[in-house]
Formats: structure tokens, C-alpha cells, sequence
């Protein structure tokens, strides 16, 4: 996603995590996301870096997580994006 170069270095250099990876959506979005997403994970798992830290890290979950919420923040004009947090019970 040549397109995307410049927003997504801007993002990685920023401060904003959308975390746990939770998507409610309509099925047209989430076929977007879905879509979006494993295309980069494929790739990302035919990297030859990939292979040498696959097992020492959750490398994939964690490239998901930060992919997901660039997604989001990226397409926050596109899409009505609710962002709700939680709270921890003791």
C-alpha cells in the first residue's frame, strides 16, 4: 500500500494506539479491514526477518494490533469510528 507511506510513517510516529484489536462493523468494512490487514500480514510472514524473531515474539499479533488501529485513524473521515475504552474492575 505505496499510498499509504506517508500517513503511516506519520502515525508511527505519533502517539496513538487504538489496543485489543476488538472491530464491531458492517460487513462491508470489516471485508475492507479483513482484506486490508491479512494482505500485509502475508507479506509480512514472507519476510525473511520475519522467520528469525517469529518465535521469540508475537510479532504478528502485535504488527495486527498497530495495523488495526492505523486502519481506523486512517479512515476516520470515511467511516463513523467510535473509540471506547474501558475500565478494570478490582
Amino acid at each position: 500500500y505505496k499510498e499509504d507511506r506517508l500517513i503511516i510513517k506519520e502515525y508511527f510516529d505519533g502517539h496513538i494506539l487504538l489496543p485489543n484489536n476488538m472491530v464491531i462493523a458492517r460487513s462491508d468494512i470489516y471485508d475492507e479491514y479483513c482484506d486490508w490487514l491479512f494482505g500485509i500480514l502475508k507479506e509480512l510472514e514472507c519476510n525473511e526477518k520475519y522467520y528469525e524473531i517469529r518465535e521469540k515474539q508475537r510479532y504478528a499479533a502485535y504488527s495486527a494490533e498497530l495495523l488495526t488501529s492505523f486502519f481506523f485513524i486512517k479512515n476516520l473521515q470515511k467511516y463513523r469510528v467510535k473509540i471506547v475504552d474501558y475500565e478494570l474492575l478490582a
